[in-house]
């Protein structure tokens, strides 16, 4: 029996977790949960479920919830996610809180000897090296919940990284898909905020549009598979039906094919990649299929370009583009900034950053700080915000 601690319940990747646990529940039980501000889900989850522990931020809703579940643990912050991890008997850590929150305790999660089942992108790509170190000394397992990855990980099944000649990881083209540059101009964060395939967070949304979040899944496949970055590809797929391909060295391709529902890539790394029955509505292929597979262009999504050169300096640059991306991301959510200055404040302090090297896990931390200073310098000397 898989025990299950979930950061982030109360996200989309939180919710449909959820899902895949109560649809299953010879094989899964969960055992604790975070939420942010959003505590309304606390009650049903309790009564679905046999909770050790419950986090979440409010300190006078935590006395709240204790006093009326007072067989239940209940944390806020006035105590560590790490402190709450190390209290709730699990096995298993899904992560799924966005950005780079969600680090800290994941390693920690790691140290513990917990597996991890991984929705939050921006931990490997801050900090893959050390975290695949700490995956291999710990002896844990490690599987990607994101549907180009589960693709991946299906189509590598039974064969070796050796075999591969390159990968192709596929993208929707996000919200602003049809549009051109100068369309960009008028657009709003609702506007943005309108995925054409796929129901996710806002931030991943955001990050969909600018290709900021495709750019986080090479390097992801970079740690994952130790593929080097020019092994990896990237194509846009429009429908989102055809997820991922492997081509290998003697030409043939292996791909995975599905609908668009984050609950297959979620069963499928807490099962062991196992192909498990899931009530999700199935490809019909009896009334054809068009699949389109388009090259990026790069002119289209300048950030992704940014980020490829992020990628070939290495050092401590993807944490630092990925802490200006948070930054810039969060104040476009604010609407202080448009979209397409989010854009330039990623292009800007990226084409200028000049790389330190990272010697361990406190580096990264300390990283993640500069780029966040670098970003909010820069919009108050841009923006004045």
């Amino acid at each position: 029996m898989k025990e299950i601690f979930l950061l982030g319940a109360s996200g989309s990747i939180g919710q449909q977790t959820i899902d895949v646990i109560e649809a299953n529940p010879h094989l899964f039980t969960l055992k604790g949960i975070t939420v942010g501000n959003n505590t309304s889900i606390i009650d049903e989850v309790i009564n679905k479920h046999k909770l050790h522990s419950v986090y979440l931020i409010d300190n006078n809703k935590k006395r709240e919830f204790q006093l009326k579940y007072p067989d239940i643990s209940f944390y806020s912050s006035e105590n560590s996610l790490v402190e709450v991890l190390e209290k709730t008997p699990c096995n298993w850590v899904v992560s799924s809180l966005s950005g780079f929150s969600g680090f800290e305790v994941t390693i920690k999660a790691i140290e513990m000897g917990k597996n991890i089942a991984l929705a939050n992108k921006e931990i490997l790509v801050a900090g893959g090296e050390f975290v695949m170190e700490l995956v291999k000394k710990h002896k844990v397992q490690l599987t990607p919940i994101d549907s180009e990855h589960s693709a991946i990980y299906q189509a590598l099944s039974s064969h070796s990284v050796e075999e591969v000649d390159h990968i192709i990881i596929t993208a929707s083209g996000g919200s602003f898909r049809d549009l051109s540059r100068e369309d960009l101009k008028h657009v709003t964060l609702q506007d943005a905020l309108k995925h054409p395939n796929w129901s996710m967070g806002s931030k991943i949304t955001i990050d969909s549009a600018t290709m900021m979040n495709k750019a986080f899944e090479v390097i992801e496949a970079h740690h994952l598979y130790g593929l080097e970055y020019n092994q990896i590809k990237v194509l846009i797929s429009p429908n989102s039906i055809v997820h991922g391909l492997v081509v290998f060295k003697d030409t043939s391709i292996v791909s995975q094919w599905a609908t668009s529902d984050m609950r297959l890539p979620i069963l499928y790394a807490l099962s062991d990649q196992r192909h498990l029955s899931l009530e999700i509505e199935p490809l019909d292929l009896s009334k054809g299929l068009s699949i389109d597979l388009i090259p990026l262009d790069l002119d289209r999504y300048p950030v992704f370009k940014v980020a490829l050169r992020m990628m070939s300096l290495n050092k401590d640059a993807c944490c630092v583009m990925n802490a200006i991306n948070e930054v810039g991301v969060q104040l476009f959510l604010n609407e202080k900034i448009s979209f397409l200055q989010l854009e330039q404040m990623i292009t800007d302090l990226c084409m200028s950053y000049i790389p330190e090297q990272l010697v361990d896990v406190n580096d990264v931390f300390k990283a993640n700080e500069k780029g966040e200073a670098l970003a909010r310098n820069y919009v108050r000397e841009h923006y004045g915000i």
